[in-house]
């Protein structure tokens, strides 16, 4: 998992230090969502329960976008973003489980046209802080998750302003969030180790701050 971070962390670092200042824009992206975790080892009997449910998600980043010719592009956003499930959401212990992350994500963009362009690419995420929040208390759940992560992230951006830009984009993990999550069954007896994936989907705004052309 390290050398894989290293890797794409390695890739960024050379790709930035390569680029033409002329064809960049910094900006300022904001975004706001549904998050869920996609547990891809519950029973069959409690697969379509509503026991897991969508959270509220947002992210802050800031872009740096790199046009290489009429075709493609090229971006990197640092940012933090909120993950997370609720658990039990119809009845009165209601948990809402609130993961923290900073993000560090870079992305190929394929250009449709001057004010359309689609993305897709890798997301390295490192957990700043989770928690588990009731009715009455919240409390601090960090050490039950992994701190790091990868996630692939797609999504699509139309410039409907000079400097402000709209979009949807969708992310999925390609790592598990946690080793201790337990799923305990019925008979309070047998129990499973939960693997759980990172899933979120936003509206975002993005302001452009500086064009550098």
């Amino acid at each position: 998992m390290k050398n894989r971070l290293t890797i794409i962390i390695g890739f960024i670092i050379f790709s930035l230090m390569n680029l033409n200042a002329q064809n960049i824009n910094l900006g300022i992206k904001t975004g706001a969502g549904i998050a869920k975790t996609n547990f891809t080892n519950i029973p069959d009997i409690d697969s379509n329960s509503d026991i897991f449910s969508s959270n509220f998600s947002y992210s802050i980043n800031g872009t740096l976008n790199y046009r290489i010719n009429q075709l493609f592009g090229f971006s990197v956003e640092p940012g933090i973003i909120k993950q997370g499930w609720i658990s039990n959401k119809e009845n009165n212990n209601e948990n809402k489980i609130n993961l923290y992350y900073f993000q560090l994500s870079s992305f190929l963009d394929f250009y449709l046209s001057d004010k359309l362009f689609f993305s897709i690419g890798p997301e390295v995420d490192y957990l700043v802080n989770a928690k588990n929040k009731t009715t009455s208390n919240s409390e601090e759940i960090t050490d039950l998750f992994r701190k790091f992560g990868l996630s692939g992230m797609t999504g699509i951006t139309y410039n409907i302003f000079d400097i402000y830009d709209i979009g949807f984009k969708f992310s999925h993990g390609l790592t598990k969030i946690s080793d201790e999550l337990l799923w305990v069954a019925d008979d309070d007896i047998n129990t499973i180790k939960l693997r759980g994936y990172n899933q979120s989907f936003q509206f975002f705004i993005k302001f452009r701050i500086k064009n550098l052309r």
